[in-house]
Protein backbone atom coordinates (compact mmCIF):
# COMPACT_ATOMS: atom_id res chain seq x y z
CA UNK A 1 0.00 0.00 0.00
CA UNK A 2 1.25 3.26 -0.99
CA UNK A 3 2.78 5.50 2.03
CA UNK A 4 3.41 9.44 1.98
CA UNK A 5 6.28 11.18 3.25
CA UNK A 6 5.47 10.65 6.64
CA UNK A 7 5.13 6.55 6.10
CA UNK A 8 1.86 6.83 6.60
CA UNK A 9 -0.84 4.73 4.35
CA UNK A 10 -4.36 6.14 3.32
CA UNK A 11 -5.85 4.41 6.23
CA UNK A 12 -3.37 5.32 8.69
CA UNK A 13 -4.23 9.35 7.78
CA UNK A 14 -8.05 8.02 7.97
CA UNK A 15 -7.39 7.03 11.43
CA UNK A 16 -5.34 10.19 12.91
CA UNK A 17 -8.77 12.19 11.77
CA UNK A 18 -10.79 9.58 13.82
CA UNK A 19 -8.60 9.82 16.79
CA UNK A 20 -8.47 13.57 16.79
CA UNK A 21 -12.27 13.83 16.48
CA UNK A 22 -12.51 11.31 19.21
CA UNK A 23 -10.07 11.63 21.60
CA UNK A 24 -9.35 15.69 20.80
CA UNK A 25 -12.79 16.84 20.22
CA UNK A 26 -15.13 14.57 21.66
CA UNK A 27 -17.34 13.47 19.14
CA UNK A 28 -19.70 9.67 19.37
CA UNK A 29 -18.54 7.59 17.04
CA UNK A 30 -21.94 8.15 15.21
CA UNK A 31 -20.79 12.21 15.05
CA UNK A 32 -17.63 11.36 13.78
CA UNK A 33 -19.07 8.00 10.73
CA UNK A 34 -20.82 11.12 9.18
CA UNK A 35 -18.34 13.54 9.18
CA UNK A 36 -15.95 10.99 7.83
CA UNK A 37 -18.13 9.64 5.76
CA UNK A 38 -17.69 6.23 6.80
CA UNK A 39 -20.02 3.72 8.98
CA UNK A 40 -19.88 3.63 12.78
CA UNK A 41 -18.45 0.05 12.86
CA UNK A 42 -15.63 1.48 10.90
CA UNK A 43 -15.07 4.00 12.84
CA UNK A 44 -14.38 2.29 15.92
CA UNK A 45 -11.62 0.22 13.83
CA UNK A 46 -9.98 2.99 12.60
CA UNK A 47 -9.85 4.39 16.71
CA UNK A 48 -8.03 1.09 17.11
CA UNK A 49 -6.13 1.31 14.64
CA UNK A 50 -4.64 4.49 16.06
CA UNK A 51 -3.86 3.29 18.94
CA UNK A 52 -2.16 0.02 18.07
CA UNK A 53 -0.13 2.11 15.52
CA UNK A 54 1.10 4.30 18.10
CA UNK A 55 -0.96 7.39 17.29
CA UNK A 56 -2.48 7.70 20.64
CA UNK A 57 -0.84 8.39 23.86
CA UNK A 58 -2.88 7.57 27.19
CA UNK A 59 -1.23 10.22 29.79
CA UNK A 60 -2.08 9.64 33.45
CA UNK A 61 -1.05 12.64 35.30
CA UNK A 62 0.11 11.71 39.03
CA UNK A 63 0.29 14.44 41.32
CA UNK A 64 2.95 12.62 43.54
CA UNK A 65 5.29 12.87 40.81
CA UNK A 66 5.27 16.34 40.13
CA UNK A 67 5.90 17.62 43.67
CA UNK A 68 7.13 20.77 43.05
CA UNK A 69 8.81 21.51 46.65
CA UNK A 70 10.38 18.14 46.73
CA UNK A 71 11.48 18.53 43.29
CA UNK A 72 12.75 22.36 43.83
CA UNK A 73 14.51 21.64 46.74
CA UNK A 74 16.47 18.36 45.26
CA UNK A 75 17.16 20.59 42.32
CA UNK A 76 18.68 23.74 43.57
CA UNK A 77 20.84 22.00 46.59
CA UNK A 78 22.44 19.50 43.92
CA UNK A 79 22.25 22.19 41.00
CA UNK A 80 20.11 19.86 38.75
CA UNK A 81 18.95 20.63 35.33
CA UNK A 82 16.05 18.20 35.39
CA UNK A 83 14.60 15.99 38.32
CA UNK A 84 12.15 13.02 37.12
CA UNK A 85 9.73 11.71 39.89
CA UNK A 86 8.38 8.21 39.51
CA UNK A 87 5.82 6.35 41.47
CA UNK A 88 6.01 2.21 40.49
CA UNK A 89 2.84 0.00 40.81
CA UNK A 90 3.72 -2.62 42.86
CA UNK A 91 6.42 -2.95 45.41
CA UNK A 92 9.06 -5.76 43.10
CA UNK A 93 11.89 -4.81 41.92
CA UNK A 94 10.86 -5.38 38.15
CA UNK A 95 8.52 -2.70 38.95
CA UNK A 96 10.52 -0.16 39.99
CA UNK A 97 12.27 -0.85 37.33
CA UNK A 98 9.94 -0.01 34.78
CA UNK A 99 8.74 3.13 36.31
CA UNK A 100 12.65 4.08 36.51
CA UNK A 101 12.75 3.32 32.40
CA UNK A 102 9.75 4.49 31.74
CA UNK A 103 10.46 7.89 33.57
CA UNK A 104 13.90 7.97 32.09
CA UNK A 105 12.68 7.46 28.61
CA UNK A 106 10.15 10.54 28.58
CA UNK A 107 13.04 12.50 30.25
CA UNK A 108 15.37 11.76 26.97
CA UNK A 109 12.28 12.22 24.81
CA UNK A 110 11.83 15.45 25.80
CA UNK A 111 15.73 16.63 24.72
CA UNK A 112 16.42 14.14 21.71
CA UNK A 113 15.26 14.75 18.16
CA UNK A 114 14.13 11.95 16.62
CA UNK A 115 16.48 10.54 14.29
CA UNK A 116 18.89 13.43 14.72
CA UNK A 117 20.95 12.78 17.95
CA UNK A 118 23.29 10.43 19.27
CA UNK A 119 22.04 9.07 22.80
CA UNK A 120 25.15 7.43 24.77
CA UNK A 121 24.61 4.67 27.81
CA UNK A 122 26.33 2.34 29.90
CA UNK A 123 24.81 -0.85 30.25
CA UNK A 124 22.94 -1.80 33.48
CA UNK A 125 19.42 -3.44 34.50
CA UNK A 126 18.59 -0.07 35.08
CA UNK A 127 19.41 0.77 30.97
CA UNK A 128 18.07 -2.05 29.80
CA UNK A 129 14.37 -0.84 31.34
CA UNK A 130 15.13 2.30 29.33
CA UNK A 131 15.81 0.93 25.98
CA UNK A 132 12.85 -1.37 26.78
CA UNK A 133 10.92 1.84 27.55
CA UNK A 134 12.18 4.21 24.71
CA UNK A 135 10.40 1.19 22.48
CA UNK A 136 7.32 1.52 23.56
CA UNK A 137 7.33 5.03 23.53
CA UNK A 138 8.90 5.40 20.18
CA UNK A 139 11.67 7.17 20.72
CA UNK A 140 14.18 6.94 18.03
CA UNK A 141 17.58 8.91 17.89
CA UNK A 142 19.98 8.46 15.19
CA UNK A 143 21.85 6.08 17.00
CA UNK A 144 22.32 4.36 20.46
CA UNK A 145 26.54 4.26 21.87
CA UNK A 146 28.42 2.59 24.48
CA UNK A 147 30.34 4.98 26.91
CA UNK A 148 33.41 2.20 26.67
CA UNK A 149 33.70 -1.39 28.23
CA UNK A 150 31.08 -3.81 29.06
CA UNK A 151 30.92 -5.62 32.42
CA UNK A 152 31.88 -9.19 32.48
CA UNK A 153 29.16 -11.07 32.55
CA UNK A 154 26.85 -9.06 31.70
CA UNK A 155 24.51 -10.16 28.30
CA UNK A 156 23.84 -7.39 26.18
CA UNK A 157 23.68 -8.12 22.73
CA UNK A 158 20.11 -9.76 22.81
CA UNK A 159 18.87 -6.80 24.41
CA UNK A 160 20.57 -4.35 22.34
CA UNK A 161 19.34 -6.44 19.09
CA UNK A 162 16.21 -6.65 20.36
CA UNK A 163 15.99 -2.74 20.47
CA UNK A 164 17.08 -2.17 17.14
CA UNK A 165 15.18 -4.81 15.62
CA UNK A 166 11.82 -3.27 17.25
CA UNK A 167 13.18 0.43 16.95
CA UNK A 168 15.60 0.29 13.54
CA UNK A 169 18.45 2.64 15.61
CA UNK A 170 21.85 1.41 14.94
CA UNK A 171 23.64 0.42 18.33
CA UNK A 172 27.57 0.43 18.77
CA UNK A 173 28.80 -1.44 21.21
CA UNK A 174 32.47 -1.08 22.49
CA UNK A 175 34.57 -4.07 21.51
CA UNK A 176 36.58 -4.12 24.38
CA UNK A 177 36.09 -5.05 27.90
CA UNK A 178 36.04 -2.71 30.72
CA UNK A 179 38.99 -3.88 32.77
CA UNK A 180 42.22 -4.69 32.00
CA UNK A 181 44.99 -6.64 33.08
CA UNK A 182 47.29 -3.73 32.79
CA UNK A 183 47.27 -0.09 32.23
CA UNK A 184 49.03 -0.63 28.94
CA UNK A 185 46.32 -2.96 27.89
CA UNK A 186 43.79 -0.49 28.41
CA UNK A 187 45.52 2.09 26.40
CA UNK A 188 46.13 -0.46 23.56
CA UNK A 189 42.32 -0.44 23.52
CA UNK A 190 41.80 2.49 23.49
CA UNK A 191 44.07 3.53 20.48
CA UNK A 192 42.49 0.72 18.46
CA UNK A 193 40.63 1.54 15.55
CA UNK A 194 37.07 0.26 16.15
CA UNK A 195 37.57 2.07 19.81
CA UNK A 196 38.21 5.55 17.89
CA UNK A 197 34.96 5.16 16.38
CA UNK A 198 32.83 4.67 19.23
CA UNK A 199 34.79 7.56 20.72
CA UNK A 200 33.94 9.86 18.27
CA UNK A 201 30.77 8.83 18.30
CA UNK A 202 30.33 9.62 22.23
CA UNK A 203 31.61 13.28 21.39
CA UNK A 204 28.54 13.75 19.50
CA UNK A 205 25.95 12.30 22.27
CA UNK A 206 23.10 15.13 22.67
CA UNK A 207 22.79 12.67 25.89
CA UNK A 208 24.21 9.76 28.27
CA UNK A 209 22.21 7.77 30.67
CA UNK A 210 23.32 5.58 33.34
CA UNK A 211 22.51 3.61 36.35
CA UNK A 212 24.53 3.22 39.83
CA UNK A 213 25.11 -0.05 41.66
CA UNK A 214 26.56 -0.78 45.16
CA UNK A 215 29.87 -2.56 45.28
CA UNK A 216 28.71 -5.78 45.98
CA UNK A 217 25.80 -5.68 43.16
CA UNK A 218 28.16 -5.20 40.35
CA UNK A 219 29.75 -7.60 38.13
CA UNK A 220 33.28 -5.99 37.63
CA UNK A 221 33.16 -6.57 41.64
CA UNK A 222 33.67 -10.63 40.51
CA UNK A 223 36.28 -10.22 37.80
CA UNK A 224 38.94 -12.61 38.38
CA UNK A 225 41.42 -9.14 37.45
CA UNK A 226 40.61 -7.64 40.41
CA UNK A 227 43.55 -8.16 43.43
CA UNK A 228 42.51 -9.34 46.76
CA UNK A 229 43.90 -5.57 48.08
CA UNK A 230 41.49 -3.60 45.20
CA UNK A 231 38.23 -5.47 46.47
CA UNK A 232 39.14 -5.07 50.32
CA UNK A 233 39.81 -1.15 49.61
CA UNK A 234 36.54 -1.03 47.78
CA UNK A 235 34.22 -3.00 50.51
CA UNK A 236 35.65 -0.93 53.35
CA UNK A 237 35.33 2.80 51.63
CA UNK A 238 33.09 2.23 48.42
CA UNK A 239 30.03 3.62 48.03
CA UNK A 240 29.05 2.24 44.76
CA UNK A 241 30.17 2.17 40.99
CA UNK A 242 28.75 4.70 38.11
CA UNK A 243 30.28 3.89 34.49
CA UNK A 244 32.84 1.96 36.14
CA UNK A 245 34.41 4.27 38.94
CA UNK A 246 34.28 3.20 42.53
CA UNK A 247 33.76 6.22 44.60
CA UNK A 248 33.49 6.49 47.74
CA UNK A 249 31.48 8.88 50.20
CA UNK A 250 32.77 12.20 48.92
CA UNK A 251 32.62 11.25 45.13
CA UNK A 252 36.27 10.86 45.05
CA UNK A 253 38.02 7.06 43.65
CA UNK A 254 38.06 4.15 45.51
CA UNK A 255 41.47 2.03 44.40
CA UNK A 256 42.89 4.29 42.06
CA UNK A 257 45.45 1.10 40.08
CA UNK A 258 41.94 -0.46 39.38
CA UNK A 259 40.73 2.77 37.74
CA UNK A 260 43.41 3.18 35.24
CA UNK A 261 42.96 -0.05 34.14
CA UNK A 262 39.12 0.72 33.47
CA UNK A 263 37.85 1.66 30.32
CA UNK A 264 35.36 4.15 30.52
CA UNK A 265 34.67 7.70 30.79
CA UNK A 266 36.70 9.27 33.68
CA UNK A 267 34.68 11.05 36.73
CA UNK A 268 36.33 14.47 35.00
CA UNK A 269 34.91 13.63 31.44
CA UNK A 270 31.61 13.04 33.32
CA UNK A 271 31.56 16.33 34.57
CA UNK A 272 32.12 17.95 31.06
CA UNK A 273 29.36 15.68 29.36
CA UNK A 274 26.39 18.23 28.62
CA UNK A 275 23.60 15.99 29.60
CA UNK A 276 24.19 13.01 32.21
CA UNK A 277 21.07 11.27 33.20
CA UNK A 278 21.62 9.00 35.85
CA UNK A 279 18.54 6.83 36.53
CA UNK A 280 18.65 4.49 40.11
CA UNK A 281 16.76 4.25 43.29
CA UNK A 282 16.52 2.77 46.51
CA UNK A 283 17.37 3.56 49.94
CA UNK A 284 20.76 1.57 50.10
CA UNK A 285 21.86 3.47 46.90
CA UNK A 286 21.46 6.99 49.05
CA UNK A 287 25.31 7.22 49.59
CA UNK A 288 25.97 7.17 45.90
CA UNK A 289 23.15 9.47 44.67
CA UNK A 290 24.47 12.24 46.82
CA UNK A 291 28.02 11.38 46.02
CA UNK A 292 27.38 11.74 42.61
CA UNK A 293 25.05 14.47 42.23
CA UNK A 294 27.45 16.89 44.48
CA UNK A 295 30.21 16.39 41.91
CA UNK A 296 28.12 17.24 39.58
CA UNK A 297 29.03 13.29 37.72
CA UNK A 298 24.93 13.62 36.82
CA UNK A 299 23.07 17.32 35.94
CA UNK A 300 19.75 14.68 35.44
CA UNK A 301 18.15 12.50 37.81
CA UNK A 302 15.49 10.03 37.56
CA UNK A 303 14.66 8.02 40.80
CA UNK A 304 11.69 7.29 42.58
CA UNK A 305 9.61 9.49 45.43
CA UNK A 306 10.65 7.31 47.77
CA UNK A 307 14.08 7.88 47.24
CA UNK A 308 13.78 11.61 46.51
CA UNK A 309 12.05 12.14 50.11
CA UNK A 310 14.32 10.73 51.59
CA UNK A 311 17.27 12.48 50.03
CA UNK A 312 15.73 15.59 51.09
CA UNK A 313 15.20 14.68 54.60
CA UNK A 314 19.23 14.41 54.95
CA UNK A 315 20.32 17.37 53.26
Amino acid sequence: MARDRYGLTPRDRLSLDAAKLYHAGGLSQQEIAQTLHVSRPTVSKLVATARERGFVRTLVADPRESDAALISELQEHFCLAELRLVVPVGRGPMDNRYALGSGAAEMLGAHLSTGEDVLGFWWSDAIHAVTEAMGRQRLRPRALVQLNGTDPGLEVDAALAAFTARSAVPVHTYPFPILHDSVAARLDAENDPASRQVLALRAECAAVVFGAETPAATALHRSPLLSAEDRRHIEDHAVGQICGRYIDAEGRIVAPSLSQRTLGPTLSELRRLRRTVLVTSGLEMLPLIRAALENRYANHLVTDLATATTLADTL
